[in-house]
């Protein structure tokens, strides 16, 4: 399907977490194209929020080991006759400079802004940037007032730090949904229902639907099973759909 609608159940809180940093980073970089101050509001909450998720001692370490778990699966696959041998290398290469890319971190990404008089105060308040007024802070009151090139400029400074672990996200959540078969699968009833082989390790779930679909997808399950129930849209209250649905199914797994 081209232009597919896609929803995407994550098997694990690893997956989870990847797919959360990778909203919080596309919500970051779209606000940054705007230049009202109410564009660089939202874009320092977004910032703020990734800040407190990166600020964790051990996120560093995890996104290192899952990139070496990805390197020595796709290394293997040089024995298998039936590689695309070109996307290997390819998807070797970005793995081994995004390596480095983290390797290369010393401490805590953009410590600096635990020091700055704008970004130490918003990140000392337990809500971040959420809700704060003009009154509040009135430091934040001036920047916001700034011309749009001086606070996008700040913003391009204060998240460089961050921009090894945007590109990490982005390379292995990139490589999990490209390790798939796609399926037709169809829904009776609006529901559906799918065992997964415990063996393989599946890491997502991705259902895909035509974009003008009046149906949206309600995912759960686990490792060892999951479900989609199909709701239609055009009704005040969640709705089954009570029509065999057609879509595209992508069990992920590496």
């Amino acid at each position: 399907m081209d232009k597919s609608l896609v929803f995407e159940l994550p098997l694990n809180e690893k997956v989870r977490g990847l797919l959360k940093l990778e909203c919080l980073f596309k919500h970051l970089r779209y606000s940054m194209h705007g230049h009202s101050a109410w564009d660089s509001r939202t874009a320092i909450t977004t910032f703020m929020e990734i800040i407190r998720i990166t600020s964790k001692t051990t996120l560093k370490a995890e996104l290192i080991k899952e990139i070496e778990k990805k390197t020595g699966y796709l290394s293997r696959l040089s024995n298998n006759s039936e590689t695309n041998f070109t996307l290997l290398d390819s998807s070797l290469t970005q793995l081994h400079a995004q390596l480095e890319q983290l390797h290369a971190i010393q401490g805590q990404p953009g410590k600096s802004l635990l020091k700055h008089p704008l970004t130490s105060e918003i990140l000392r308040r337990s809500s971040g940037a959420i809700g704060i007024c003009d009154f509040d802070l009135p430091y934040y009151h001036f920047w916001l007032n700034q011309p749009p090139k001086r606070r996008l400029s700040d913003l391009a400074i204060w998240i460089k730090p961050f921009t090894p672990f945007e590109n990490s996200v982005k390379l292995l959540l990139n490589i999990i949904r490209e390790h798939t078969y796609p399926e037709h699968k169809q829904a009776n009833n609006g529901y559906f229902q799918h065992n997964l082989d415990s063996q393989t390790p599946y890491q997502l779930i991705r259902i895909s639907l035509p974009p003008d679909t009046p149906y949206y997808v309600e995912l759960s399950g686990g490792k060892h099973r999951f479900s989609a129930r199909f709701l239609s849209s055009n009704t005040e209250a969640p709705n089954p759909s009570s029509i065999t649905i057609d879509f595209d199914l992508n069990c992920c797994a590496i």
